[in-house]
């Protein structure tokens, strides 16, 4: 396409080139369309915009004589939820929301399209009707404030609508005293919210909670400068009131030879790295006891080892976790009869690794190889996991690890 016209944007042509020529002229595209605000044309298109604009204006007269009207906020989960039941939410959210801005905030978009009309035609801008329903809107936010603010759960409904409240408050010029207030009113909220949630998770073990936490305490930080609050601390918080024991019980048979290993770790959420879904921890294990059928006679001890756990893919809203760890047996075993030295070798790490060949994995973080065992997550519970994984060889070796996930929050 090309264009054509004078600098000042009067004027423009443009073309298409092909075979046959085609052009348009185009008078002006630019803003100001009323140059000439005298002329007879403009004059009635401007009658038209103004009696449109006033039939708007009685409208909203009409509606500012009556009562203010609060829709009751839906009831939105402060837990993570399947997908489905997120969407079934989000219409709930969306009808809400369509009910809070009308007849106001239809009206109000109507109302500034018909000003902006009247505005290009010369007319000069008179907001206060508009001012005025948007001060209804901030007083509708107010009243779902008092009545439902203190329950977290109809809190992101009155939330949204509050801001949007608010801004559009600024945005029409009112005075700032009234949107700020109820901004900083929405932080407290928010605020409250945080240490309701934290004593379902740390009393009722309502691991689902976590993310509406972190979402709370990310609004805090960003709506108010006010608060001692910090998104940091919160997540401080969280890996005191997130956090887990874990024991581990394994029991290893190798035709007539038994082992018993056992070993503990802590699982907490990480502050310097906020993934509700990775718990971490370090822990301790040893061997508890060893027995040779045939030859009772032979002893075997194992030093101490480290064991490094994780509990990833910690979706409690489903139900599901899994629990990986690094190593649960020790690396080297000395083997003695009557006192003498026998052997010095890793049995039990190599028949672990054919046991539970098949669990085998690599964790990226740890850069290290790890067994990982999917187990069920009892929401809820302060035994968040509590399963018994066992596996086997063909030639007859049998693992049998015990695996519990004790809820254990610290103080604050």
């Amino acid at each position: 396409m090309l264009l054509s016209g004078n600098s000042d944007g009067s004027e423009m042509d443009f073309a298409v080139p092909g075979e046959e020529e085609a052009s348009a002229y185009l008078f002006h595209f630019s803003t100001a369309i009323a140059d000439n605000v005298e002329d007879s044309q403009i004059g009635d298109m401007r009658t038209a915009a103004e009696a449109q604009y006033k039939k708007l204006r009685d409208e909203a007269n009409e509606v500012l004589k009556k009562d203010i009207p609060a829709p009751v906020p839906p009831s939105m989960p402060i837990v993570c939820v399947p997908e489905s039941e997120a969407e079934a939410n989000s219409a709930k959210f969306a009808e809400f929301i369509n009910a809070f801005n009308n007849p106001e905030g239809d009206l109000v978009r109507r109302m500034l399209a018909a000003q902006q009309q009247l505005q290009l035609l010369g007319n000069d801008a008179d907001y206060l009707t508009e001012q005025a329903l948007i001060s209804r809107m901030v007083q509708k936010a107010d009243l779902l404030i008092k009545d439902y603010g203190n329950d977290p759960e109809k809190l992101p409904a009155i939330g949204w609508v509050a801001l949007q409240a608010a801004t559009d408050s600024q945005l029409l010029g009112l005075p700032d005293e009234a949107s700020e207030r109820l901004i900083e009113e929405v932080a407290a909220l928010y605020e409250q919210a945080i240490e309701t949630l934290f004593k379902k998770l740390t009393e009722e073990h309502e691991y689902r909670v976590t993310k509406s936490i972190l979402e709370a305490a990310h609004a805090v930080a960003l709506l108010s400068d006010k608060t001692a609050l910090t998104f940091d601390g919160v997540c401080k918080h969280l890996e005191k009131a997130l956090h887990f024991d874990l024991t581990v019980s394994y029991t290893l048979k190798i035709e007539q030879v038994t082992y018993v290993i056992e070993a503990e770790s802590t699982i907490s959420f990480n502050a310097a790295n906020p993934d509700v879904h990775t718990l971490r921890g370090t822990g301790d294990g040893s061997l508890v006891s060893y027995r040779d059928e045939d030859d009772p006679r032979i002893t075997v001890q194992a030093p101490d080892f480290k064991v490094q756990a994780t509990a990833g893919d910690f979706k409690p809203y489903v139900g599901t976790a899994t629990i990986s760890l690094d190593r649960f047996f020790p690396g080297m075993e000395s083997f003695y009869g009557d006192g003498q030295l026998i052997l010095t070798g890793g049995v039990a790490e190599m028949n672990t690794w054919a046991v539970f060949y098949d669990y085998v994995g690599f964790d990226d973080v740890l850069e290290s190889t790890v067994y990982s065992f999917p187990v069920s997550l009892s929401n809820g519970k302060v035994d968040a996991v509590d399963e018994t994984v066992k596996a086997e060889t063909d030639d007859g070796g049998i693992g049998i690890l015990d695996l519990k996930l004790t809820h254990s929050p610290r103080g604050k």
